[in-house]
């Protein structure tokens, strides 16, 4: 590289940056928001060409070269993974586009390891902490039957609470021990519902939904008191309510309920296709993180395990050592202290 021009003329990086704007923005029919999104990539690397990183040419921007760039920008700016994403589709496009030009042989960009989204761990209940919710409404009031009909189902079944709301009564196989429901893209799957679930349904259907029902077209099962078909935001609200009665101090909603369902299953041994029917998720992969949260549970009891038994090994071995005479205790100001001696041989 000479030392008579400056490295924007010596790469013609602001004249390659035009072109690619108005290809973008003329040649495609790429949103303002996608195209704002992919030149805020290519200012980034472009920026870090500049100042941080100089090559001759494009040619010279390997897979590893990126790898760096973007490793640069997590440490320097601390990049979430969803704009370690953005970055990398818009890497992805410019490359495309320098291929296209004949400017580059490959697309560096395909090599790239996508980055990981963060899973985050559902909220859910352990067993004292569902049955306290559950236990919650008062079942001596009509609306307290209604509301533990509702927490029954939900957990029993894990319905989402779009499916609870939009339940009907001919959905309903309780000789089946089944019901319907319809979930996300009108899907409708079939999940067996628990004998106390049912028990609490059938009290409310008998006792309550007869007296709040005024307008005899409504086919869903669950009613507010004025014998409409109750809201999510209803739920929600009532959830609330009673986690707090319930002394619960996690941030729950009725989302929770299904979490709980499909943890307590994992737990149980139940297989992650049998729990993934059960949830009418479409992909394996997003019961897995039920898996994932289960051996996570399994791995901390197995090293609770090992740490109890490590310190009654080092407890028996202490006092074996007292006996033989190896180790005496010598009280000071601070406490005990072990004081060895050399066992004759």
């Amino acid at each position: 590289m000479s030392s008579g021009r400056s490295y924007m003329e010596e790469v013609n990086l602001k004249n390659t940056l035009t072109q690619y704007k108005e290809y973008l923005k003329y040649e495609t029919s790429l949103a303002k928001n996608t195209v704002e999104t992919y030149l805020d990539a290519v200012n980034k690397l472009f920026k870090y060409i500049e100042e941080v990183s100089k090559v001759e040419s494009f040619k010279e921007i390997k897979v590893q070269y990126l790898e760096k760039f973007i490793v640069f920008l997590i440490e320097k700016n601390k990049i979430s993974i969803h704009t370690q994403l953005r970055l990398t589709a818009g890497l992805k496009r410019f490359f495309a586009y320098l291929k296209e030009k004949r400017e580059i042989e490959d697309n560096p960009v395909i090599k790239l390891d996508k980055p990981k989204k963060e899973e985050k761990i559902p909220v859910y209940l352990n067993s004292d902490e569902v049955k306290k919710l559950i236990k919650a409404p008062d079942v001596k009031s009509e609306l307290g039957i209604r509301d533990r009909a509702i927490l029954e189902v939900l957990y029993s079944c894990g319905l989402r609470v779009s499916e609870l709301t939009s339940l009907k009564m001919e959905d309903l196989f309780f000789e089946k021990d089944q019901i319907s429901v319809i979930g996300k893209g009108s899907k409708k799957r079939v999940v067996p519902i628990g004998e106390r679930a049912k028990k609490y349904v059938n009290q409310y259907l008998k006792k309550v939904r007869s007296n709040l029902i005024k307008n005899y077209k409504i086919r869903n099962v669950f009613l507010n008191y004025k014998g409409e078909s109750i809201t999510r935001k209803s739920i929600f609200l009532m959830i609330k309510k009673y986690a707090k009665k319930a002394e619960i101090e996690k941030e729950i909603s009725p989302h929770t309920l299904r979490h709980t369902f499909a943890t307590h299953l994992m737990d149980g041994g139940v297989k992650t296709m049998s729990v993934q029917r059960m949830l009418g998720h479409s992909k394996i992969g997003t019961t897995q993180i039920y898996t994932h949260m289960s051996f996570k549970r399994t791995q901390d009891k197995i090293d609770k395990i090992f740490n109890e038994r490590d310190k009654l090994y080092a407890e028996w071995k202490r006092e074996k050592l007292l006996s033989q005479g190896i180790v005496r205790l010598e009280n000071t100001n601070k406490g005990y202290k072990k004081i060895f001696k050399r066992a004759k041989g």
